[in-house]
């Protein structure tokens, strides 16, 4: 039981730490969101020029990122605002998730190797590994199935008001932002984490072989 314990504990720890490098490599890449907005003809929906979009939109990665502390802007109005917060609150709560995880993750591994015990910490990366390709087969089937429904449950589920209901006739951000582009991203953040998945627990599962065969 106990030589259970660490392996399976670093790979809940090795789940988020994936799951939340996923996350901030993907939400804030411009390239990304500049090529959607091509493809999904969102410069068309506004009379502001495509910089200005562009500049806006720039606006918001900045704060959502915590890179600046209010949104200053008339492009958007204050239920848009507000919510954005919201969201900048998650952020921040997932960036605290991604420190600890990697703290704990270097520690574990540090405990693990200096008690000359690799075999656990690789056991602990095929745990982490399973356990990202499991939750993101779920995820990329509610995506495939019915995208729109599992993105208004997601929403209900992480949000106390309905401040995310936001109207394309009046708000900016959904005008910027349809369902779409949120669905591509979901694919991408799924698609990343299961080849980083699979590239570590392959490595995970060759190491410990290498490991048995020298002992």
């Amino acid at each position: 039981m106990r030589k259970t314990y660490p392996p399976f504990l670093l790979g809940i720890i090795f789940f988020f730490l994936i799951l939340t490098i996923s996350l901030f490599l993907l939400s804030f890449n411009t390239s990304f969101y500049k090529k959607e907005f091509s493809r999904y003809h969102v410069y068309e929906q506004f009379t502001e020029p495509q910089t200005k979009i562009d500049q806006e939109f720039s606006y918001v990665l900045s704060y959502l990122q915590g890179k600046t502390t209010t949104l200053e802007t008339p492009f958007f109005n204050e239920k848009e605002k507000i919510h954005l917060n919201d969201v900048k609150e998650l952020y921040t709560f997932a960036r605290i998730i991604l420190y600890i995880s990697l703290f704990l993750f270097l520690l574990l591994s540090f405990f693990l190797f200096k008690n000359k015990q690799p075999l656990l910490f690789f056991q602990g990366i095929t745990y982490g590994s399973i356990f990202l390709l499991l939750f993101f087969f779920i995820l990329f089937i509610f995506v495939l199935v019915n995208f729109e429904k599992t993105f208004t449950l997601f929403h209900k589920l992480l949000f106390t008001n309905d401040l995310w209901m936001l109207n394309p006739e009046t708000d900016n951000l959904i005008k910027m932002l349809p369902l779409e582009i949120f669905q591509d991203l979901a694919k991408r953040i799924i698609i990343f984490s299961v080849l980083a998945a699979l590239f570590f627990g392959y490595g995970s599962i060759y190491f410990k072989k290498k490991l048995l065969l020298k002992g």
